[in-house]
């Protein structure tokens, strides 16, 4: 059977399955993603499922059975992502969030009709034609449309090495998000403190501080809080283990478990909280592949198996690279963010009284997520473990 590369490169856009519990899954996801060095990871659930979802409608059986499984995807769940990135892009004014899709596909190529239609109706995605066999030229192309839809947030995400085997397809996606918070936190108050690393060693950084009423949670093993944005659909949740013996996995697990508005909904405004949390100039990139193996999916990744039957015709594909960038500054004044994702796709033949004044001090690892309460999106999930 004639070889073929199929290049997907996308960034995130929308959650595609309801509720969540597709929300819950790529909690686990962060865990692995945890679990796989010592170093920050942060992903976009959002993206993840948005990357993944635009494959759905093209792929076979098996490949659409892991897609549920492990990340709560199916075909049918587009309208529903399609009705949330709609309400997200009615964000107020002062926030400023754009999803962007486009498939760019090699002019040797033809999309087939049905999946042709789900990326134009059901994801609101462009279609694009290029000859992704001047490598080059391609990679320019794209890296253009990430800087422009990023705020120039990415210059070089796409290498022209990713092009290397002539793909068929590209399907690039790009997520921007920027809010203001709430309640600023004052300039003057930002002082160098001692952050504690996973291996006990202190590094100086800047910490933000103040003491406001906010929404507290705390279960006695994790604890933590939720920040406001000027846009109140949108808030940041910032978790870490009571207790600094405890592992960060406790948080991660319960995410997971439980999701992040059953854990929001407890949390409580009774007190003040005096807040200390770094600034933040975070870059993760992650391999999808490696990740996503681990995590229950093979058959997509399978060159013996072809198991993307439904994308392009004649010919059935797999992934064979994928990667997502993440960017994120966060300061006393609000939150950047943007994520792009892509992935390669071939041919294969105890409990004590509060105290009156909470406390919640990010001075040593913890975790946080970006999300949208309104249509309960985690637009970006993070393990800080150093800032």
């Amino acid at each position: 059977m004639k070889k073929l590369a199929a290049l997907l490169f996308m960034g995130v856009a929308a959650s595609l399955a309801g509720g969540a519990t597709s929300e819950q899954l790529l909690f686990k996801v962060l865990e692995t993603a945890r679990r796989n060095g010592p170093g920050n990871v942060l992903i976009s659930p959002f993206g993840i499922r948005q990357c993944y979802g635009i494959i759905s409608p093209g792929a076979g059986p098996v490949t659409g059975a892991e897609l549920k499984k492990v990340l709560g995807l199916e075909p049918a769940g587009l309208p529903d992502m399609l009705k949330k990135v709609r309400s997200l892009r009615q964000a107020k004014a002062e926030t400023k969030f754009s999803s962007f899709n486009t498939v760019v596909v090699d002019k040797r190529y033809t999309l087939k009709p049905a999946y042709r239609t789900a990326v134009e109706k059901q994801c609101e995605g462009t279609i694009r034609q290029a000859d992704l066999k001047k490598a080059a030229e391609s990679a320019e192309m794209l890296n253009k449309l990430i800087a422009q839809q990023s705020n120039g947030l990415f210059t070089n995400a796409f290498d022209k090495a990713d092009l290397k085997n002539e793909p068929a397809v590209v399907l690039l996606n790009v997520l921007y998000f920027k809010a203001r918070w709430a309640m600023t936190f004052k300039k003057e108050g930002t002082e160098k403190r001692p952050f504690t690393l996973a291996d006990g060693k202190k590094k100086e950084v800047d910490m933000m501080h103040a003491k406001w009423f906010v929404p507290y949670y705390n279960d006695g093993k994790v604890h933590g809080i939720v920040l406001d944005y000027k846009d109140r659909r949108f808030k940041m949740f910032f978790l870490m283990p009571v207790d600094a013996k405890t592992p960060l996995s406790a948080v991660t697990e319960l995410l997971a478990s439980q999701g992040v508005p059953a854990l929001m909904a407890k949390a409580t405004q009774e007190r003040k909280t005096a807040i200390r949390l770094p600034k933040l100039r975070l870059q993760c990139s992650v391999d999808l592949v490696e990740l996503l193996r681990k995590a229950g999916m093979t058959a997509i990744f399978d060159p013996d198996r072809g198991a993307i039957v439904n994308m392009v015709e004649r010919f059935p594909l797999y992934i064979g690279k994928s990667k997502q960038v993440v960017k994120l500054t966060l300061d006393e004044n609000g939150t950047e963010a943007a994520a792009a994702t892509y992935a390669i796709g071939m041919v294969g033949a105890a409990f004590g009284p509060p105290p009156k004044t909470n406390t919640f001090h990010a001075d040593r690892p913890f975790v946080l997520v970006l999300t949208d309460t309104e249509t309960q999106t985690d637009l970006l999930s993070a393990v800080v473990m150093e800032p």
